[in-house]
């Protein structure tokens, strides 16, 4: 029986913190034989949960809150403007 793997882009500190935290376990990741860390489906639910919430919370940017996707828009229009 073949697992299907799905592979997660974020920094391996996140992988410490999430393993800390016992939300996820040393089990759930995978190491290809390219060097490359997957993760094992029921634990991709549980960092994309993560994710969610950290972008439905708000920051303070120029004297009011946010959401971060108005801040991701507003940092892209910034960027545009640069070229």
């Amino acid at each position: 029986m073949s697992t299907k793997v799905i592979s997660a882009k974020i920094p391996t500190e996140e992988y410490d913190k999430l393993i800390r935290d016992k939300t996820i376990k040393k089990t759930d990741f995978m190491t290809t034989d390219e060097g490359n860390v997957r993760l094992k489906p029921s634990a991709v639910k549980v960092v994309v949960d993560r994710v969610a919430r950290q972008f439905s919370t708000s920051v303070l940017y120029k004297g009011k809150k946010r959401q971060w996707g108005s801040m991701i828009m507003f940092k892209t229009r910034e960027l545009v403007r640069l070229f």
